[in-house]
């Protein structure tokens, strides 16, 4: 009998537990849906996750799924859900739509225009193929024009108090794999006693020669190619020193990308002083610990005459759809660094030992970021007696972008 009890208790089972698998599937239709509504898509794609799961032949279910993780921003979910969506539902015109968006918003626009163009050709007048489109025509050519006002104070310097300057940088993508970056800053400068302050900005050994409040000027230009997985940047910059020092520098510089998984970084350079040149190399790699968190771990090596000087330096990336923030530091020693990405030229004379620095940007709407950042660095500056003085050097900045097509 009791084989017979279990198959009758089974049968009686089976059925009333169709039910509750029903209302489940409902209630998250609507949580998911509510979520969706209140604009916290990566809330409503958790939510959805589980039932994309325990139904991978639904093909609604799956294009939903596919929607909300690309509403979050989690473009490798969504191309792994559109895909399979396409798959259940052997070619549907909004699977294929959505995977092309989500080709767009991952910095492949190649296959995002093939994509489109044949969705048109199938279905003319397919109003989200056309929206895409207009978009990769509106990223034929990007401009990102970036000020900053920055304020500078010299804790320490035997000679320099304080600066007020500005930086100025029209980054530009042309035909989306042509890069043209130029950058303009400026810094008025304020010895400690303008009458008789001693100009020691640059040249090995301090220049004691008597200077009034001067002027600096850095100008810098980049050109280069980008593709997703390569990009190549080849810059030249010009220092003018308004010190008295005479020091100008003449820089040219490499920068290499390969992006397998996260982005492998190579910038070289070489810059010119009066008082010789200085080689840096520094390999970095940007990689993406989560969806929302980058690190960026990397180091740098300076010929200066036949002295190779070692540092290493580090940042933690975060960042969303409202906006990122960036923490860092280093340590070592380095004299007179160039930095390619920021584009910057340290000057002074003497040796920097660490530094540390915190950035932000907040998206404002309709292509504006509000940018500020703080960052400082520990220099052993030449005191004009054979001795050094010890500097904190802090810079402030506040500034806005503006681009003229959003990449999210």
């Amino acid at each position: 009998m009791a084989p017979y009890l279990l198959i009758a208790l089974l049968l009686v089972i089976e059925p009333a537990s169709a039910d509750p698998v029903a209302l489940d599937e409902a209630a998250l239709w609507a949580e998911a849906g509510a979520l969706e509504q209140q604009g916290a898509y990566e809330a409503a794609a958790q939510v959805f996750a589980p039932l994309a799961d325990a139904y991978p032949q639904d093909y609604a279910i799956q294009l939903q799924a596919a929607w909300l993780a690309f509403s979050a921003g989690d473009y490798a979910r969504a191309e792994t859900g559109y895909a399979r969506a396409i798959e259940l539902s052997q070619g549907a015109a909004e699977a294929r739509s959505g995977l092309a968006w989500t080709h767009l918003r991952q910095a492949k626009p190649s296959r995002a225009r093939r994509e489109f163009e044949a969705l048109l050709a199938e279905h003319p007048g397919l109003a989200s193929a056309e929206a895409g489109l207009d978009e990769l025509r509106q990223r034929r050519f990007i401009i990102s024009p970036i000020a900053h006002g920055i304020g500078h104070i010299y804790a320490g310097h035997p000679t320099l108090d304080w600066a007020i300057g500005t930086s100025v940088s029209l980054p530009m993508v042309i035909a989306e794999h042509v890069l043209v970056i130029p950058s303009y800053r400026f810094a008025h400068f304020l010895p400690r006693d303008v009458s008789q302050g001693m100009g020691m900005m640059a040249g090995q050994g301090g220049n004691t020669q008597s200077v009034p409040a001067f002027d600096q000027h850095e100008a810098h230009l980049g050109v280069g190619v980008t593709w997703p997985r390569v990009g190549a940047l080849a810059q030249y910059a010009y220092l003018n020193d308004g010190s008295q020092a005479h020091d100008h520098a003449h820089v040219v510089g490499l920068s290499l990308r390969y992006s397998p998984w996260g982005d492998g970084i190579l910038d070289v350079s070489a810059a010119g002083f009066r008082s010789g040149w200085i080689g840096r190399l520094a390999p970095a790699w940007r990689m993406p610990v989560t969806r929302w968190l980058n690190l960026q771990p990397g180091f740098a090596l300076q010929l200066v005459g036949r002295e190779v000087l070692p540092s290493g330096f580090g940042s933690l990336v975060f960042h969303g759809r409202t906006g990122a923030l960036v923490l860092g530091g280093k340590g070592g020693l380095e004299e007179r660094p160039v930095y390619l990405e920021t584009p910057a030229i340290f000057a002074f004379a003497g040796r920097i030992t660490w530094g540390a620095w915190i950035a932000g940007s907040l998206r404002l709407g309709k292509g504006v970021d509000l940018r500020a950042s703080y960052e400082t660095h520990h220099l052993r500056a030449p005191d004009g007696a054979g001795g050094i003085a010890p500097t904190q050097v802090h810079y402030i900045a506040l500034g806005l972008r503006w681009t003229s097509a959003r990449t999210l």
